[in-house]
Formats: C-alpha cells, structure tokens, sequence
C-alpha cells in the first residue's frame, strides 16, 4: 500500500484528469461500461480489436496514450468510491475484452508492447 500511494505521488494522479490529451486519442480507443453483475461490481466492454495502439505509437503519442489510461482508472476508482456503501465496498470491475477484427500486426512492435506491459504495471 505505501509503494501504491508513493507511486500516487510521484506520478501526480490526484490531478491526471486535469491533463488534456489530443481528441484521437479518447477517441480511438472507446470503452463502454454495460452495467453491473449480480455481485454489484461494475462490468465494462473493452472493443480491443478495433484500437490501433501501433498508430498511435509510431505517431509518437505513447505517452498520451498512457495518461488516457491513468485518467480511465482514475475514473473507475471514483465510480466504486461512489458506489460503496458503509456495509459494501465495491473493488471489483469484470472486464469484457472483444478481440473481434484484431491483427497481430495492431501489438508487432517494441513500443506497443512496452506500452502494454506500462499499462499492466499500472492497472497491478
């Protein structure tokens, strides 16, 4: 926990979400959130075949890339912070990854997947 709340500080994320990142960016790679399971927990669709992170990293937008991930957690933290209660505290979001029209070519190269495993590091 206190490496989880260092990290916090060294990385400023109380204000990510006052960091503007370009529209293509929000806007090539969408998430919806589809409701919750029987549990409470939220569950959100993640059309992972349809992004194109090798676009967005040979344009050089990695780590704009990343920022637009830290400020999605961020937001689902918010929404279970929201929708916890004094008797249940909501810590779980189940994750529905479409891999409809994905290409390896879309993750063949050193940047996208370095920006994978950020993204991993982050999210652990």
């Amino acid at each position: 926990m206190i490496e989880h709340l260092q990290w916090r500080t060294d990385n400023d994320i109380e204000n990510i979400s006052k960091i503007q990142i370009p529209d293509f960016v929000e806007e090539a790679y969408p998430y919806l959130p589809c409701g919750f399971d029987k549990d409470g927990s939220l569950v959100g669709a993640v059309p992972f075949g349809k992004w194109n992170l090798r676009k967005t990293m040979d344009h050089g937008f990695r780590k704009e890339f990343i920022i637009f991930v830290e400020q999605v957690f961020e937001q689902i933290l918010a929404f279970c912070k929201h929708k916890s209660t004094k008797g249940k505290c909501l810590t779980q979001v189940n994750l529905i990854v479409d891999y409809q029209d994905f290409s390896l070519k879309q993750i063949a190269s050193r940047e996208v997947v370095g920006a994978i495993l950020d993204v991993l590091r982050i999210f652990e």
